[in-house]
């Protein structure tokens, strides 16, 4: 290992004893030095993303897990954070997004009770929300729960007709 990969393992290891402790000062300043030395870490940056969350410090956070998700846009876990951080500051659309794009990514990766938390997050936040009622009767059907599946299927169809969309109703 080179001389500055074990600088950067360091500083990395101080980090998580530091948010360990939950010394969340500390693990900000090991992280970030970590970052100093590979910008592009995913690691420092969502743990600096939890540590920054842990102190309150949202936009800080939301800086962070934005820049993980660049590095890595399949990794469900920074949309998580940013959807708490969202709901956090009132950021409702912004939540629900979030919370859109953690559920696709948890289903990709095929872990569905993940998937299905977070499309009821979604609907926690905007019962009428169309793709969350759509995806939830999907995942239901395939999992053989067909009253949930139906339930879903009938909810997606209603706001559907609602919004003036009878055709793509009937499908």
């Amino acid at each position: 290992m080179s001389e500055m990969n074990q600088e950067l393992q360091n500083l990395l290891s101080k980090g998580n004893s530091a948010a360990w402790d939950r010394n969340w000062n500390d693990a900000v300043v090991y992280y970030q030095q970590a970052l100093d030395i590979d910008p592009g870490n995913f690691k420092a940056l969502t743990n600096l993303g939890l540590a920054n969350y842990e102190m309150r410090e949202y936009r800080e956070a939301l800086d962070a897990y934005q820049k993980a998700v660049e590095i890595n846009p399949d990794d469900p876990a920074p949309y998580e954070k940013m959807y708490l951080i969202f709901e956090e500051v009132d950021q409702g659309e912004e939540a629900i997004k979030a919370a859109l794009l953690a559920a696709e990514g948890h289903l990709r990766n095929e872990d569905i009770q993940k998937a299905i938390e977070n499309w009821k997050r979604v609907l926690a936040i905007d019962i009428r929300n169309i793709k969350a009622h759509a995806r939830l009767g999907m995942v239901y059907e395939r999992l053989g729960k067909k009253k949930l599946a139906v339930s879903e299927y009938i909810n997606t169809a209603s706001l559907l007709q609602l919004s003036g969309n009878i055709e793509k109703a009937f499908y």
